[in-house]
């Protein structure tokens, strides 16, 4: 399927998708990217050094398509609102951001600190878990896409089929 930095039939592919709905294409692609932008968190969650576990469970994938109708799939590690939990149905809300005692002591919850973790501050060297996860998986993301296209495409060509 892929060939140095391109990837074959990826024309064909684009040129078939143009006959189909925007809604249907911003979705299928949405999918896509959301596919192998989930490897890559995994790789992260992977990577990440691990003090208390706040941070890797902070790691997540964030889908959407932008005001201008480009699909994207974000990766996201770190949180100044709540904090979460990986489980089996996925991840879930645990705790606010931080939280206060009786005795006034402030707790907090949220990983806000990843992009010091991954960039490093004056203070601290820089111990990335993104990038490298990027760079081992990308391959492995380019293949989930493609599955997901040869998986969802079909089925779409049958709903618009069945629609006319």
């Amino acid at each position: 399927m892929k060939d140095g930095n391109h990837v074959k039939g990826l024309d064909d592919l684009l040129r078939l998708m143009s006959e189909f709905p925007t809604r249907v294409k911003k979705n299928v692609m949405r999918g896509a990217l959301r596919a192998g932008a989930v490897l890559i968190a995994e790789g992260a969650r992977q990577r990440v050094p691990e003090l208390t576990g706040q941070l890797k469970a902070s790691i997540r994938v964030d889908s959407f398509i932008r005001k201008d109708g480009t699909p994207m799939a974000v990766i996201k590690a770190g949180s100044r609102d709540t904090v979460y939990a990986i489980a089996k149905g996925g991840r879930k809300t645990k705790a606010e951001y931080k939280s206060v005692n009786a005795g006034g002591k402030v707790t907090y919850h949220a990983a806000y600190y990843a992009a010091w973790v991954e960039f490093g501050t004056s203070k601290a060297p820089s111990r990335p878990f993104i990038r490298p996860a990027f760079d081992g998986q990308k391959e492995a993301a380019i293949q989930a896409i493609g599955d997901y296209l040869e998986k969802r495409l079909p089925e779409e060509i049958q709903k618009l089929k069945g629609q006319s």
